[in-house]
């Protein structure tokens, strides 16, 4: 029984090793089937090896590629060193059909690799699809995505609130979900952010709220989804957490975007949707006929006022106007009360112009669902006749402004002589300036002497680093050690204690664990070693959860002493 289960190990062994020496190198999707309008998610993983790049091997054809991150993991399984690349691609199909991915390709030692083709079919965006994944949420219902919508209908042009709602229980990399719905922009480029906590079953979900205000600009029937890529967290199979990389889609909401009606609409409407007001004001009212004014109109409130162009006055016949220049704000956080002002040149052509007319401004009220016109009140103006421009080129004969002289009389003296300088060549801040050239090609020899040196010697290398981070963590453990929490005390002592005796034996860092003590047994005192194996207990004690009877004072005291043993070991 026992030479069976002695082959049985070393199969598994071989099997191991086999798997650990050979690279392999596969690609998968998310979904096979999906909606036209959505994305779909490659994921490229080169197992037992970490190459550079990814390539395909031919054209996508009508399949849009976008890169969106790149992972690489690091182990070891039986003193070997295993390595791991994963590659995440976006792919948008550009119309309805069934697709071949073609294979990608990595160069892993001198070798091309390539991945199997990968079917993607593609349907209509109101299609069913069979065997369809839960939508809006992660298939361990760790994460949702939701869509909220105080208004099912607004007109076309009107500002509406929109806000999503994403809840997980544990997640990293949150990022702004994504709107896939054409036909809809948003007012704010980075949305209001609300966090809240909620209790769904007997789970805690933390909630993150994107309030924003959109503005539709296509009429019809639009079905609302959002997206977004989140890492979770599931803590149901494993005590530490095991990682998942999920696509969220919410589900669809249906807004009814709805045409301004034709009936009534004025003809001076520009396109503003909202519920306005307007100001007009001009300075100075008390001038010449032919003299510029600045006219001032500013149209606020409730409504968007981007493409709204600056009031026509064309048919002001007794006036020339030049181009307005034009300035929007915002009163509120949620760009929903914005202010518009338009500063226009006028110049008033007869002097028996006595007012500025009124200025019309004509818009669309979605609350009262009708056109309105509001209309300012008309300024007076005083004018005086205008001043004849004099010709140039006539002389001024005023016999009390003298005219000024062509030239200028020389000095009849000379003045003070200022005293002469000495040289360049006697000048010491010129002499110095001459050497800076060679100081610098000593500099740089010297220090690529040093670094051709440090390449040749690394273990040299490694011991100034380590002697560097020696120092600055015991400084900075001696300093907070009695402030800093117990989690973050011991991981740092943990972490100088692998990289110190990781660099004495010439080993990496992260393979060290208490199982070196062994190694040690013939270079340190019995003291140190049982100093070492203490500490060792002490940082397990901290990482899992039994931090209870541990001083750090009396830790950081045999943390000093047992590196300055191991530092005192010649490789």
């Amino acid at each position: 029984m026992k030479l069976f289960a002695t082959w049985i190990c070393w199969g598994v062994c071989l099997a191991a090793g086999t798997l650990l020496e050979g690279a392999t190198f596969s690609g998968s999707i998310d979904r096979p089937t999906i909606r036209f309008g959505e994305s779909v998610k490659l994921t490229l993983r080169c197992e037992g090896s970490s190459p550079q790049t990814t390539q395909h091997t031919e054209s996508p054809g009508q399949l849009d590629l976008m890169f969106l991150v790149r992972s690489d993991s690091f182990s070891i399984v039986n003193g070997i060193k295993f390595t791991s690349a994963t590659f995440i691609y976006r792919i948008e199909p550009r119309r309805e059909g069934e697709f071949i991915i073609p294979p990608f390709k990595v160069l892993v030692d001198g070798k091309l690799i390539l991945s199997e083709p990968i079917r993607l079919k593609v349907v209509g965006a109101n299609e069913k699809i069979p065997n369809d994944p839960a939508i809006g949420i992660d298939p361990g219902n760790t994460s949702q995505l939701e869509v909220e919508l105080p208004k099912q209908e607004v007109y076309v042009g009107e500002l509406f609130p929109i806000s999503v709602r994403l809840m997980f229980q544990a997640a990293q990399d949150e990022t702004i979900p994504q709107i896939r719905t054409e036909g809809i922009r948003f007012m704010l480029i980075r949305p209001r952010i609300e966090q809240s906590v909620r209790q769904i079953g007997d789970r805690l979900f933390k909630v993150l709220t994107y309030h924003n205000t959109a503005v539709a600009s296509k009429t019809g029937k639009l079905e609302v989804v959002f997206e977004t890529d989140l890492t979770t967290i599931d803590f149901s199979n494993n005590v530490f957490g095991a990682r998942r990389e999920i696509h969220l889609i919410s589900k669809p909401v249906t807004l009814n975007v709805l045409p301004l009606p034709k009936e009534g609409q004025p003809a001076g409407f520009t396109g503003a949707v909202g519920d306005f007001n307007i100001a007009v004001a001009a300075t100075p009212t008390n001038s010449a006929t032919g003299d510029p004014l600045t006219l001032r109109v500013q149209i606020f409130g409730q409504g968007t006022l981007d493409d709204v162009p600056a009031p026509s006055i064309v048919e002001w016949k007794s006036f020339r106007s030049y181009p307005a220049s034009t300035k929007l704000t915002f009163t509120d956080t949620m760009h929903r009360v914005s202010i518009k002002t338009f500063e226009q040149p006028i110049v008033p052509l007869e002097i028996s112009i006595k007012e500025i007319p009124a200025i019309r401004f004509d818009f669309f009220n979605p609350y009262k669902k009708q056109y309105e016109m509001i209309e300012s009140s008309p300024i007076a103006l005083t004018l005086s006749p205008g001043t004849v421009q004099k010709n140039l080129s006539t002389p001024i004969k005023n016999p009390e402004i003298a005219p000024a002289p062509l030239f200028k009389h020389i000095r009849p003296e000379m003045g003070l002589l200022g005293q002469a300088s000495p040289p360049l060549l006697l000048r010491p801040w010129f002499l110095f300036l001459q050497g800076l050239p060679l100081l610098a090609c000593i500099g740089a020899w010297i220090w690529r002497r040093r670094k051709d040196y440090l390449d040749a010697h690394p273990e040299i290398l490694r011991r100034n680093r380590v002697d560097q981070l020696t120092r600055q963590t015991l400084r900075g453990l001696r300093q907070s050690h009695a402030s800093q929490s117990t989690d973050q005390f011991y991981g740092r002592s943990y972490s100088l204690l692998q990289e110190v005796i990781g660099e004495r034996l010439g080993i990496e860092a992260a393979a060290i664990s208490d199982s070196v003590i062994d190694d040690l047994k013939n270079r340190l005192s019995e003291s140190d070693l049982a100093s070492l194996r203490e500490l060792f207990a002490d940082c397990y004690r901290a990482r899992y959860g039994h931090p209870y009877h541990l001083n750090a004072g009396r830790t950081l005291v045999a943390l000093e002493s047992v590196i300055r043993a191991i530092r005192a070991i010649h490789r």
